[in-house]
Parts: C-alpha cells; sequence; structure tokens
C-alpha cells in the first residue's frame, strides 16, 4: 500500500471544535450578528425584548445548522450551489442565441497539423492512443521494473496531460474480411461458415476498453515534442503507443459522448463535436436524446491499494482523468501551511480516535512534504471524473450506484456533483480550466504503483476466436502465422498433462492453419490425429502396417540450406552429397548402434562407390531433383559392399565385412525393411493434411523407431527446402516429442532442434508437444539441446500441470526469464481446456480456449469435456 494524503485545502482549515473551522466561527458570528440585526430592526415596532430575543434566537440557530456537515460538505455550500443552479442557463440549443447556443459549452476551436486548438488559442491538444499491457503475469522484480519505468513517464509531465479510459463496443471487422476472403463455399464451407457466424454475433457485442493520453502545450511546436517525450517514455515501459491524426482524434471526442458506427467528419463543413442540445438537471444532464451524469472522486484514504484504479475503471463510465503539474513554487508555499495547521489540528484533538485518524492523515502529509522536498518525483493534481451515459435513467443510476460501491472498495468516497452536472460536464472536456475545483495532490509513483492501463487485448486479425483472456474477459484471436519484429518465427511449444487440453488445442492450430490454405503434416505417436484427419479427407500415412509406403534412404534430398540456392549446380551437388553422406552415418549408427566406426566406414566406402557409378559428382543437374527411380536402393549398397568384401585381402577383414553384410540382407532384402526402405520412394506428399501414423513402431525397439523418425524428418526436409520465400507454410506437428528423446543417441535430438531452428527460413513451421517436460532434463546434454530449442519457439502454451512437472518447465524455460510465481500456480490450478500462452518472454496470456459446436465434433473424442 501507499500513502495518500488528503487534499490540501482540507488540511489548511485550523479546526477550532469538533470541525469547526476558524471560517466556520466567523461565519457563526455573522450569523448571530444578522439575526440580531434582523430582530431589532424588523421587529423595531415591538419594544419587548423578550419577542426580539425569541425571533433572534431561532434565526441564529437556522443560520448555524448550515454550518453543520453532510457527507463532508458543509450544508451553506449545498445552499450555495442550489442557488447558483437555479439562476444558471440550463438549456443549450444549436440555433444561434449567443449565450444559449451549444457552441457556447463546447471550447474546441480550429484544427492544425493533427491537432486542435480551443477557440481562444491558449491551448493546444493532441493524443495517444495508448495500448494496455496486463503485467500481472510478469515477475515482482519486473512488475517493479514496469512501475518504475511508468513512474518516469508521470514524472516527464511537463505540463498536463488526461488520461481517458474509454469503453468501446469491440470491433471484429478485420477478422470478419480475414475469414470472408478466405471463405470458398466449395471447400471448408462448414467450419468457415460457423466460425463467421460466431463472429458476427460477438462484432459490436462485447465492450472493451481502449486508454488515450491527451497532452496538452502553449504552440505547435511544443505540443510536438511534449508528445514524442511521453510516447518514448510509454515505450521504454513496454506499452506500445500511437500518435493519432485528427480525424482520429474528433473521432475520439466524438465516441466519448457519442457511439456513431458511420461516423464521418469533413473539416470544411462539420462541427468538431456533434452535439445538438444539451439540458441541465440537478444530477444528471441530457446531450440530444442521452442521459449523462458526472461524478468524481470527493475523498482519497490515506492507504492506497494497489488495485485502486482499476476498481475505479471497472464500469461502463468513460473515465477522464486529468493530471496537471503543479507549480512547485506555490507547492512549497502550500505545504508549508497545510503542515503547520494540520500539526496544530493534530495536538488539539482531545478524541482518541479522532486523533489517531488525524495521525494516519498528518503521516501522509509528511510523505507528500518530504517527496517534494527532495524533488525526484512529480507531483501532480489529479481530477478523475466518471462520465456515466445511458439511454435511459435507470441504467444510469445503476453506472452511478456500481461506480460508488468501485471506489468503496478501497475506501474512497464519491461525489454526485449534486447541483454541479455543468461544471462535471465542463471538466470532461479537453480544457485548460477547471471548473470543478476538486484537484487532488499525488505523487507519481501513487499512479504508476496502479499501473493504470492495465486491460490488455490481443487480437491478430485473424479466425478463429482463439479463447477468452481468463483475466479480463476479452475475446483473445492468436494466429503463430504471424511473423513481426518481435515475433521472429512460428515455432510453438505445447505442454500438459494428459487430459487437459493440449492435443485438443493442437487440433485448433492445425484446422486454422489448413482452413488458411497452409499444409499440415503430423508425426502421430499415439494414433491421436487419424480420425480428426480423415474428417478432412487428409492423407493417412501408416508406417507400421502394409507394404504401401516406401522411403529410400539413398535418395539424394535438399537439407536446410539456404545459401544452397546461391550455389552452381556442381557446387550445391557435392554439398548434397556431403550432406546425404553424413546422413546415412547417422541413420544407420541409430538403427545399428553395435555398429563401430569402422562398421559405419565400409558403409560409406560402398557409397561413394555407388555415387562414381550414377555419375552424382559430375552430372550437370540437380541431384535432388531427379525422378525416384533414378537413384539407387539398399540392393544397390549391399551389391557394393560384397564387391569390396571381395577385393579385401585380410581374411578377419573379410569375416567382418560379411557380418555387416548379413545383417544388412537379413533386414533389408528378406525381413522388416525390404518392402518399405529397400525400394523407390513412392511417397506423395501432395494432401494438404496428411498424418504420419508411427503408433505401431512404439512398440518395436527404440533403434526402429528412431531411425524410422530420423528418415521421415529427413523426407520431410527434402520436400521443403526448396520452398524459400513461398507464400503459404508447412506446418511439422510432432506430437509427444519426448518419446523421440533417447540419452544413448542424440541424433534424432538434434534433427529436430535442426528443423526447428532453420525451419524458419523456408516458411515452415514447427510444432512440438509433450506431457513430460522432465524427459528434457535426463541429462546435461539433453537439458542443453531441450533449452534450445525452446529457445527457438516464439510461442508456447502450457496446459494444466502438477507442481512437479511446473518446476521442470521453468528450467526449460529459464533462458526466457522462466514462469513467475503466479504463473506456476496458475498452470497448477488450470482446468481442462485453460492454458498460459506464451506470445514472447514479456506478453503472455491466460486462456480459456473456445470451442464452438464444428470444432467439437472434429476435435473431441468419445465422452470428452472441456470446462466451461
Amino acid at each position: 500500500m501507499k500513502f495518500q494524503s488528503k487534499k490540501l485545502k482540507k488540511h489548511s482549515k485550523v479546526i477550532i471544535w469538533k470541525k469547526f473551522t476558524i471560517s466556520d466561527f466567523v461565519l457563526g458570528f455573522i450569523a448571530i450578528v444578522i439575526a440580531f440585526i434582523f430582530s431589532k430592526f424588523v421587529f423595531a415596532y415591538n419594544q419587548t425584548q423578550l419577542i426580539q430575543f425569541i425571533v433572534m434566537v431561532p434565526l441564529t440557530l437556522l443560520q448555524w445548522v448550515l454550518l453543520l456537515s453532510n457527507n463532508g460538505v458543509k450544508l451553506y455550500v449545498y445552499l450555495y450551489r442550489f442557488l447558483r443552479f437555479l439562476v444558471s442557463k440550463k438549456k443549450f440549443t444549436n440555433k444561434n442565441n449567443k449565450k444559449n447556443d451549444i457552441d457556447f459549452l463546447i471550447p474546441y476551436g480550429n484544427i492544425e497539423k493533427e491537432y486542435i486548438w480551443n477557440k481562444d488559442k491558449t491551448i493546444v491538444f493532441g493524443a495517444l492512443r495508448v495500448y494496455g499491457k496486463d503485467i500481472a503475469l510478469s515477475s515482482r522484480e519486473n512488475q517493479q521494473v514496469f512501475i518504475n519505468s511508468l513512474t518516469e513517464f508521470f514524472n516527464r509531465i511537463s505540463n498536463k496531460i488526461t488520461i481517458v479510459k474509454l469503453p468501446k463496443k469491440i470491433n471484429l471487422n478485420k477478422n470478419i474480411d480475414a475469414i470472408k476472403k478466405n471463405f470458398t463455399l466449395d471447400k471448408n464451407s462448414e467450419y468457415h461458415e460457423q466460425w463467421l457466424d460466431e463472429m458476427i454475433k460477438k462484432n459490436k457485442n462485447n465492450i472493451e476498453d481502449s486508454y488515450y493520453v491527451i497532452v496538452y502545450a502553449k504552440n505547435i511546436s511544443e505540443l510536438s515534442i511534449e508528445i514524442d517525450k511521453l510516447k518514448n517514455e510509454l515505450f521504454n515501459c513496454q506499452i506500445y503507443n500511437k500518435k493519432l491524426n485528427y480525424l482520429e482524434l474528433v473521432k475520439l471526442l466524438n465516441e466519448i459522448y457519442i457511439y456513431d458506427e458511420n461516423f464521418s467528419f469533413n473539416s470544411a463543413t462539420d462541427k468538431i463535436l456533434k452535439i445538438k442540445n444539451a439540458k441541465f438537471k440537478s444530477k444528471y444532464f441530457l446531450l440530444d436524446d442521452t442521459y449523462y451524469s458526472t461524478q468524481t472522486i470527493k475523498e482519497f484514504p490515506t492507504l492506497l491499494k494497489q488495485n485502486w484504479v482499476q476498481d475505479c475503471f471497472n464500469s461502463l463510465s468513460v473515465v477522464i482523468w486529468h493530471l496537471k503539474a503543479i507549480d512547485k513554487s506555490n507547492l512549497y508555499k502550500k505545504l508549508s501551511k497545510t503542515e503547520t495547521n494540520a500539526e496544530f489540528n493534530l495536538k488539539n484533538e482531545k478524541d482518541r480516535f479522532e486523533s489517531r485518524k488525524k495521525r494516519n492523515e498528518f503521516e501522509a502529509l509528511e510523505n507528500l512534504a518530504n517527496i517534494a522536498a527532495y524533488d525526484n518525483e512529480n507531483i501532480l493534481g489529479s481530477t478523475l471524473i466518471f462520465l456515466n451515459k445511458s439511454i435511459d435513467l435507470k441504467n444510469l443510476k445503476d453506472i452511478q450506484k456500481l461506480n460508488k460501491l468501485n471506489l468503496q472498495k478501497w475506501n474512497a468516497k464519491i461525489d454526485d456533483l449534486t447541483f454541479r452536472q455543468f461544471e462535471g460536464f465542463a471538466n470532461s472536456l479537453f480544457r485548460e480550466k477547471d471548473t470543478l475545483n476538486e484537484e487532488q495532490e499525488q505523487i507519481a509513483s501513487n499512479i504508476s504503483f496502479a499501473w493504470p492501463f492495465i486491460y490488455e487485448s490481443f487480437n491478430d486479425n485473424t479466425f478463429p476466436i482463439t479463447g477468452l483472456n481468463k483475466n479480463n474477459n476479452s475475446l483473445v484471436f492468436f494466429d503463430p502465422r504471424i511473423k513481426t519484429e518481435q515475433r521472429t518465427n512460428n515455432n510453438m511449444f505445447i505442454l500438459g498433462e494428459p487430459g487437459k487440453g493440449k492435443t485438443t488445442f493442437s487440433k485448433k492450430i492445425m484446422l486454422a492453419n489448413y482452413a488458411k490454405e497452409d499444409q499440415i503434416i503430423i508425426i502421430d505417436p499415439q494414433n491421436e490425429f487419424v480420425d480428426f484427419v480423415e474428417k478432412l479427407n487428409g492423407q493417412i500415412v501408416d508406417l507400421g502396417v502394409g507394404d504401401n509406403v516406401k522411403i529410400n534412404p539413398l535418395q539424394i534430398r535438399e537439407n536446410f540450406n539456404p545459401s544452397l540456392k546461391t550455389k552452381t549446380i556442381k557446387q550445391k551437388n557435392i554439398e548434397l552429397l556431403q550432406a546425404h553422406e553424413s546422413f546415412i552415418r547417422q541413420w544407420f549408427q541409430i538403427l545399428y548402434p553395435h555398429f563401430d566406426k569402422n562398421d559405419i566406414i565400409f558403409i560409406i566406402k560402398a557409397l561413394h562407390n555407388i555415387y562414381k557409378n550414377y555419375f552424382f559428382e559430375n552430372i550437370d543437374v540437380d541431384i535432388s531433383k531427379l525422378k525416384n527411380n533414378e537413384y539407387p536402393i539398399i540392393d544397390e549398397l549391399i551389391l557394393e559392399m560384397k564387391n569390396l568384401a571381395n577385393n579385401e585381402k585380410l581374411e578377419s577383414e573379410k569375416i567382418k565385412f560379411k557380418k555387416i553384410i548379413d545383417t544388412l540382407e537379413l533386414d533389408f532384402v528378406f525381413g522388416r525393411y525390404k518392402n518399405k526402405f529397400n525400394s523407390f520412394s513412392n511417397l506423395k506428399l501432395d494432401n494438404k493434411i496428411i498424418c504420419f501414423n508411427v503408433s505401431s513402431l512404439m512398440y518395436q525397439e527404440k533403434e526402429v523407431f528412431n531411425s524410422m523418425f530420423y528418415l521421415i524428418i529427413s523426407y520431410l526436409q527434402g520436400k521443403v527446402s526448396n520452398r524459400l520465400n513461398k507464400t503459404n507454410k508447412i506446418w511439422f506437428f510432432f506430437d509427444e516429442v519426448h518419446k523421440f528423446i533417447d540419452e544413448d543417441n542424440m541424433s534424432t535430438l538434434n534433427f529436430i532442434y535442426s528443423t526447428v531452428k532453420e525451419g524458419r527460413k523456408f516458411n515452415v513451421g514447427t510444432v512440438l508437444t509433450t506431457q513430460q517436460p522432465q524427459d528434457f532434463l535426463k541429462s546435461p546434454k539433453i537439458e542443453k539441446m531441450g533449452q534450445a530449442i525452446i529457445a527457438s519457439c516464439q510461442y508456447g502454451a502450457i496446459f494444466g500441470l502438477k507442481s512437479e512437472s511446473i518446476k521442470y518447465v521453468n528450467n526449460l524455460f529459464e533462458n526466457i526469464g522462466g514462469l513467475t510465481e503466479f504463473e506456476k500456480s496458475q498452470i497448477n490450478i488450470a482446468n481442462i481446456g485453460e492454458a498460459l500462452i506464451i506470445i514472447s518472454p514479456i506478453q503472455r496470456l491466460l486462456l480459456k480456449i473456445n470451442y464452438n459446436d464444428i470444432e467439437k465434433e472434429l476435435f473431441f473424442v468419445k465422452n470428452q469435456m472441456i470446462s466451461s
């Protein structure tokens, strides 16, 4: 909590007795004199002193009653406001009746560049659109860094700014346009149509808070400098913002009072604020046909809670918060006088409870004075106005009640501005003059400590709806296809316990990318995606059953090497052969871990001879683009190995070579690999969604499974290696990637890393899922590689995990700052379908994933549930 002093004008009054000040006693004395004169002269005809006394006493008491307080306001002040309201003008129109003209109310003059002058040319203002940043998910250390940076922003205010919190109907037009552009009636129509219907229903029905900072100056050049200064300070807080042009600024002025989705403005003919009629009542006012009222904070508590601004903003009111730099010489004088009077009041207070209250208030005042003395923080005049609006009076009163309840949460008092609605409206306009005189002195850190820009929305202007932000219930549209300066690749890591929604979310990402004409390739070790792919008429490649799928390991494929594009054919072929040789070495080492270095060398010698037989080193075409039947197969490799063995003179070597040949012949000529790996490749990957079902391989030896996986990745890398700068993406989804980790052989994990790291250059996105993060920490080598893979993934999604697993996840994410204690607790208690989405090290969202009926039909397995 933070100390907050009371308004200095309250402290500055000397209290003589109870709550009566010197000025009250002066007024009381005047009341007695008036009563005496009235009784003496008005009733002069009656010489009886008793009658005069009887008249004087009630008159005096009546006037003294006016010195009593109601909600901290003297009754004579209410009387003054009432009388002033009675005699003031209350109706304004656009009929050009001079002071009754509506233009009399509006202070805005002409537009110059991107700014607006007031009518008398004494002040000009511009605006920044500020995009919220929720720091709740940041570590305490980072939160403090952000708060300190925002304090510096408020310290840099040299004149006046106004923070505007504007509740706006959410606008999904760009999302709807994106889906309409992608929509085709002959393809994907069923889920496209439901996505579109869903967004049309959500569009402009949901409300989200938008933030603006209005900046004032005396001339254009000064204003431009001030805006640039504050803009940079906000960026230092990692708060994105942009300067409004004059059309956006005029639209903002109108949105505060009037919502018009067809808003247009012609600077030559239109008034800046399009209000035709105004009528003021004691507790509300009407602008055209809409009801409005204004409220303000009458009194702050001595101790401020951190969420005090969030409570203020938690309603449909527009909040207009003026912050003005206070002249320091005047402030010092006021503080000196105020401290003296407050100390006097404290010493003379006899009531113990009141004395304790005054002592706390005096301590808060001293804190303010100390900060002023140190001169290391700005002290700002703060006036916060709630502008309430509704089409009916009942709803308007409900909004007012909600504001009052919200302030009670942090022990503040609200002022309904009875008889002062005109002044409240005038003060809601962007002008220099303060018509309310309700300014509260606040230090910069008391404002930044509350983090006013808390509402963070996230919309990639894409489809479909990803989910709801758990912190503020806003719609989230997340597209991992997007790359920016801050989002440098499309890779994603998804973690979560079984049954928490990890696989279902993966299907949602797949479907969204598939609907955008990307190609999806899934490595499925648990048979979890076959049904989903079949529903989309996709291709199932079953590597465990049947002989129809053939992959030739001796087919030369281009790998992830963008530099090959700049090489000559001969240079490229040499590098392709070198890369293929390296692949064959690793592949046989994985398949036969008992082969030693010399055994592998023997195989490579035979491979080199085959290269020569096929003239691969001298051919004048790209050897990675030959037809499938123009490459050698394992039969030819074995035959060449036999030739080498026959030419070997040492009998011991012949025996050794024969063992190697026998092993390969047993598997590739007569045995389990004969049909799959000893034929020309026949695998066509033309379908838009392909699932490699490797579930049956999971029950075989790990050498068989790992070698098959290594071969698949090599084949897929070869497929996409000629996709440099292609528009549509290819997505690799590796499900339950922990199953491919072998601490005895790092080749497979290294290959995954190369796919994640280099794929971005070929417009490839890689998504890895796992339920066992601890498998990435089995050894220092695996941990290092696991962290490198995570570091190469721009995005992350962490579903529910147990505390023990969260510890491992934190280690994996150490390179990007790890997880905060709050994030850990949320992951630990997450319901099904709830996740922490990591957009970047500094941008994270807690989501409840959204699934519509079509998605449920496509994604859910029998009896599956998602938390509602």
